[in-house]
């Protein structure tokens, strides 16, 4: 079961301290179930986050910057103080009962939650992913936990219409008003200013 005042102060901190992003680079968008849906800015990217009652943070989504590895699945913990930033970590990921998927993450920090971070552009992966209703992760013979994936379609749902509207309104320049004003071209009757 998930605790519902743990996630919303995991999330909140999460969302705070993304990356190296500030508090104005993440946006709560929805919600669905227990997962909240947000916009990074600073990678142009959709998620969602959830927490469980043993502190762990899964967040996933979409990373509009790097475009060789889109998607990404992170997870974090604020005991798990010996992961190395930048150090790769072998895990296995397995979702539900079918075979596990071996992957490479990379130990970082957000703010001061140690997670390890998977990035690629496996669609297939994500597309079991959203399916399944547990991901059950392992370093080496170490159980890391059980996480309970409820509502993961929905949220990759959510996250899709998300990530169209930002990049409707990034390639679209009259989405939004023009931040600076247009440059006036002096009309030809104007004097020449460096006229002796």
């Amino acid at each position: 079961m998930k605790n519902n005042v743990g996630l919303a102060v995991a999330i909140g901190a999460l969302l705070l301290s993304v990356s190296t992003t500030t508090a104005q680079d993440s946006t709560p968008i929805t919600t669905v179930g227990n997962w909240t849906i947000a916009y990074d800015s600073s990678i142009r990217g959709c998620f969602a986050v959830t927490s469980y009652n043993s502190g762990t943070i899964l967040r996933f989504g979409y990373d509009g910057v790097d475009g060789n590895n889109p998607y990404y699945l992170m997870f974090g913990n604020p005991s798990w103080g010996s992961i190395e930033p930048g150090k790769d970590y072998e895990l296995s990921l397995q979702l539900d009962r079918a075979a596990p998927w071996g992957v490479t993450a990379v130990g970082s920090m957000m703010g001061n939650l140690p997670v390890l971070i998977l990035s690629g552009s496996n669609f297939d992966f994500l597309t079991e992913f959203t399916k399944k209703h547990l991901l059950t992760v392992h370093w080496g013979s170490r159980n890391i936990g059980g996480f309970s994936l409820k509502d993961t379609h929905r949220a990759t749902a959510e996250i899709s219409k998300c990530q169209l509207e930002i990049e409707d309104a990034i390639t679209d320049p009259f989405a939004s008003p023009p931040k600076e004003k247009p440059i006036t071209r002096p009309s030809p009757k104007a004097a020449d200013p460096f006229a002796i």
